[in-house]
């Protein structure tokens, strides 16, 4: 079973998505809205693609339902029954384009004037994404970010914004081994350590217990040991079970 808190955008598809929001598909004169993800998932763990905009389904009960897991639906972006130009409604309001995370807008791409027109036909002539997206330039000029496109050497026009994608396509999609995928690394300029340690790498700190504190075991000092022999075993399981009269 797929655990759809994991996907990565390429995975996330709109039928994926649905799926993870609890039906296959919307409806065909459904209205869909936008919903904001939670920071955690419903087991507590990080989300992946915490804060991100998504959209699903209208009706009440189903917003009750994301709710309770923790989605934030965003009514006053509207929403939308055209799914090809499903963007349009939020990225037009003057305030929609700031609900986007960094990290969605690049993994979308939409730093690249031809990806964001892609994903938003109806976008007004002469916008640029630095224009729609005011944090994106502002976190170019501050330094804080730099947009890179890490190109796949055996796909063509293939290319990831994020190094440990590569490094997860070259190893499932082009059976690089890791000692493969370093030495292109190198080749590259790409320092793949540094994006795997982060995923790879958790951390435990040291819980402050007082001195004084009786210990776990102390609670278990006076219960009484209890001692199965085999052969008791064995008698018991025999006076259990249902006789064959």
């Amino acid at each position: 079973m797929v655990d759809l808190n994991t996907l990565s955008l390429e995975q996330m598809t709109d039928a994926n998505a649905a799926r993870l929001f609890g039906r296959s598909q919307p409806g065909k004169y459904e209205k869909v809205i936008y919903y904001r993800s939670p920071q955690v998932t419903m087991r507590g763990e990080p989300y992946v693609q915490a804060g991100w905009i998504h959209r699903s389904d209208s009706q009440d009960s189903k917003q009750l339902q994301m709710m309770r897991k923790g989605w934030m639906p965003l009514e006053q972006f509207g929403g939308s029954f055209r799914s090809e130009d499903p963007w349009g409604p939020i990225l037009a309001h003057p305030d929609g384009p700031r609900q986007f995370p960094l990290t969605q807008i690049m993994e979308y791409r939409w730093y690249d004037p031809t990806h964001l027109r892609h994903d938003w036909p109806s976008m007004p002539p002469g916008l640029s994404p630095q224009r729609v997206f005011p944090q994106l330039r502002e976190a170019m000029v501050s330094g804080e970010l730099v947009v890179k496109e890490y190109g796949c050497p055996n796909c063509h026009n293939r290319s990831f914004v994020m190094p440990a994608a590569l490094y997860t396509h070259l190893n499932v999609h082009h059976d690089y081994s890791p000692e493969m995928i370093f030495e292109l690394g190198q080749a590259m300029g790409i320092d793949f350590s540094v994006h795997l340690r982060a995923r790879a790498v958790k951390s435990f700190e040291i819980e402050d217990i007082p001195e004084n504190e009786p210990s776990r075991g102390a609670a278990f000092e006076d219960v009484p040991i209890v001692r199965i022999t085999a052969p008791a075993v064995r008698q018991r399981a025999m006076r259990e079970s249902p006789s064959d009269e």
